[in-house]
This record gives C-alpha cells, structure tokens and sequence, in this order.
C-alpha cells in the first residue's frame, strides 16, 4: 500500500512538471499567448491535484 501511495505522489509531481513545460512552450511559441498556455495547464494541473 504504501509502495503505491509513494507512485500515486511521484506520478502527480511528474504531472505537474509536464503541465508547467508544455504550457510555457505553448505559450511561447511565436508571440507569448497566456490564454493557450492556460489552456493546457489548468487542466492538467486540476487532474494531479
């Protein structure tokens, strides 16, 4: 139980390291466009918390 509760911690911090990367390299892609980069990391971040 407590080897998947430590997994469980590891994948939620892994998801939200990806969500901060892909949105900040959507939103940088050309001219800076918050509202992608929000798009994408708000839900991601909603679902690992």
């Amino acid at each position: 139980m407590s080897y998947l509760l430590k997994l469980l911690g590891i994948s939620r911090i892994l998801g939200t390291v990806v969500a901060f990367y892909w949105g900040y390299k959507i939103g940088y892609t050309g001219t800076y466009d918050p509202i992608a980069q929000l798009h994408f990391m708000i839900p991601v971040i909603i679902v690992a918390l």
